[in-house]
């Protein structure tokens, strides 16, 4: 009832049971209307209090994130990022001094790679086979496996804590959750305190809200410092190569040099180089940096150990522990884990890059790739040795010196042969479609890989036959050839090209083409030579064209009269200037015209062409004027010259 009505009637000396029934029946409502509004109004205002607490929780979590973000983002290096990470989540979940923090870094293999302990505002780095028991088996190995946060109000009712008998420190209540990049597990971050229920929901929520930002914090890390490993490494392989290519042509001085600079630049704690003996029995130490100095002359068969496996394979060998590989041979117990590299040139291993560490799985990755690419740079230095030594002999011999450089040129076109093979072998075979439909870029690609295959093997091909020329090897199977048979062999083959340039091929043949005598397979190059040049130097709707008669000529090379045959190449082309035609034949040359440029070339088809030609008892020349077009001829014996 209203307090007004109430004085009313007391004033009067009434109550309200003095009242008519009637009027007991209005007011009753009365009061009940007030009691029911002033109920709502006690519920409305709880709602708000609510709303006003969850906004002040939202405020604040929205505050912690921005602090979170400013704090673990900026940072030079991945230790600064995670040191970071462990005190603003300390700070802002009021951790006081006697909790403790741990932050778990794991690879992209799931491995453990860092381990970061915080203790009473002191942050120790430790990966131990006890921290990794308990990333595996603890509270932290739960949360990796799982992707999901936890809090432990009580750590002693739940299985999922692992205590640390030796540890006085008690953990009674424990917050823990993962941090991930997609779903990728980037760390564990785990909080302790000796409080029961020191840890809430709200913390929870909030670690958990912010693991985003801290995911962003350790991917933008990791990425700085692997900028930082690549550009160390490049460092270190620079300046690496710089020493070993400025050291004397000796190959012990290079390898010497070479320990020495790895020693100073690389953390690997043990560094040899072996080199194999002239037998290819044994690998002998030949350099050494570390603090296990093996016993001098120190030598393994090459059938034995970590660095035989790799001299005999050519390929790296990487032992994590070398306790449990049945080849390694000791040099010092205190062996844990061994990288052997061969270091190798062409076919042949020069010797072995072997790096050894006291600690289990200690090369990663990344250290393999360097290790690679050193070993790559010392065998560079020891090929330029003996090549070196090889230019000493040649200055003393001149003739010496010719056959080396043309065994260079065979031995080097010999080893590119394979690998090319293999790049059309397999471009071919993706062309098929054998491994998946190809989309038109991918069809695209692989024209443009096969294309630039077959240049190479051109390339080679020429570089090859001017060694063997050079060398005196050159060998030519001659035989009666029907040289109309060899004029449509190369027509066919050169047929397309020629349509699409839409250019015009004429044969000026008499009938009855008589045989000549020449290495056929040569005559053909000869031949495709010759035309490739006329058309890839006609511009379209040009017209190329094969003159062929024979007659009696005195051989240039014999001085007797003999029985010819005449072949003349004619095109409507570019032209050859005035000056360059003075150097047409040499090795290597390319015209000045900048739009004859514009067609590849090596310089050497014509050299080769007019080897080819005077080697069978012919003889070349040519006739061109600049933008008119050229004629090239040649001649072939019909039969030998006695």
């Amino acid at each position: 009832m209203h307090d007004k009505l109430r004085q009313q009637l007391d004033h009067h000396n009434l109550n309200i049971d003095d009242l008519p029934p009637a009027w007991q029946n209005f007011l009753q409502t009365v009061d009940d209307t007030y009691a029911h509004y002033h109920q709502q109004l006690t519920v409305e205002k709880q709602i708000g209090e609510r709303i006003q607490q969850d906004m002040s929780r939202q405020k604040r979590l929205f505050e912690n994130l921005v602090i979170v973000a400013q704090s673990t983002t900026g940072h030079a290096t991945l230790e600064e990022t995670l040191q970071s990470i462990l005190d603003v989540t300390i700070m802002l979940t009021g951790t006081n001094e006697r909790g403790r923090s741990s932050l778990f870094i794991y690879d992209a293999n799931g491995e453990i790679t860092t381990v970061i302990l915080a203790r009473e505002q002191v942050i120790n780095y430790q990966l131990t086979e006890k921290s990794r028991r308990f990333a595996s088996q603890g509270l932290t190995g739960w949360v990796a496996r799982n992707r999901r946060a936890a809090l432990l109000q009580d750590t002693s009712q739940d299985e999922r804590w692992l205590a640390s008998p030796e540890d006085i420190h008690t953990a009674r209540s424990a917050l823990s959750v993962p941090i991930l990049s997609g779903f990728r597990l980037l760390g564990v971050l785990t909080l302790t305190n000796p409080d029961l229920n020191y840890f809430g929901d709200e913390d929870l929520s909030f670690l958990e809200v912010a693991s985003t930002q801290l995911a962003l914090a350790l991917r933008n890390a990791e990425l700085h410092n692997e900028q930082i490993r690549q550009a160390e490494h490049q460092a270190t392989l620079y300046r690496t190569l710089r020493t070993v290519v400025i050291a004397e042509f000796d190959a012990t001085i290079i390898a010497h040099e070479a320990v020495k600079a790895l020693a100073d630049l690389t953390p690997w704690p043990m560094i040899n180089i072996l080199f194999p003996n002239e037998e290819q029995t044994i690998l002998q130490l030949e350099a050494t940096a570390g603090p296990v100095i093996p016993p001098e002359n120190w030598q393994i068969p090459i059938q034995q150990g970590i660095s035989g496996r790799a001299y005999r394979t050519k390929q790296t060998q990487y032992v994590p522990l070398t306790a449990e590989d049945d080849d390694y041979v000791a040099i010092h117990d205190i062996v844990r884990s061994e990288l052997a590299v061969p270091m190798i040139r062409g076919d042949h291993v020069l010797g072995i890059l072997n790096i050894e560490s006291n600690q289990a799985k200690a090369f990663k990755p990344d250290d393999i790739r360097l290790a690679e690419s050193l070993a790559e740079a010392i065998s560079l230095a020891l090929d330029n040795a003996q090549l070196h030594g090889a230019l000493i002999n040649a200055k003393e011999e001149a003739e010496r010196a010719n056959r080396a450089k043309s065994e260079f040129v065979s031995v080097a076109s010999h080893e590119l042969k394979n690998p090319m093979t293999s790049i059309a072998g397999y471009s071919d075979l993706l062309m098929t479609g054998v491994v998946g439909p190809l989309n038109e870029q991918q069809t695209n690609f692989l024209k443009t890989i096969r294309a630039n295959v077959a240049r190479m093997q051109t390339i080679v091909s020429d570089l090859t036959d001017v060694s063997q020329i050079e060398s005196g090897k050159f060998h030519l199977d001659c035989a009666d050839v029907p040289i109309i048979e060899v004029i449509d062999e190369v027509v066919r083959s050169l047929q397309h090209q020629i349509e699409t340039k839409k250019q015009h091929l004429e044969l000026a043949l008499p009938e009855n083409l008589p045989t000549v005598w020449a290495d056929r397979t040569r005559l053909s190059q000869i031949m495709v030579n010759l035309l490739s040049n006329a058309y890839k130097y006609t511009p379209e709707g040009g017209t190329i064209t094969i003159h062929i008669n024979d007659h009696q000529e005195t051989n240039p090379h014999t001085g007797e009269l003999q029985e010819m045959v005449h072949i003349a190449v004619a095109d409507t082309g570019l032209g050859i200037t005035p000056e360059d035609q003075q150097k047409l034949f040499q090795k290597f040359f390319r015209a000045s015209d900048e739009q004859a440029r514009k067609s590849p070339g090596t310089g050497l088809g014509l050299n080769i062409t007019k080897n080819l030609v005077e080697l069978q008892g012919g003889d070349i020349w040519f006739e061109s004027e600049y933008r008119q077009g050229t004629t090239f001829h040649i001649t072939v014996p019909k039969h030998p010259a006695h």
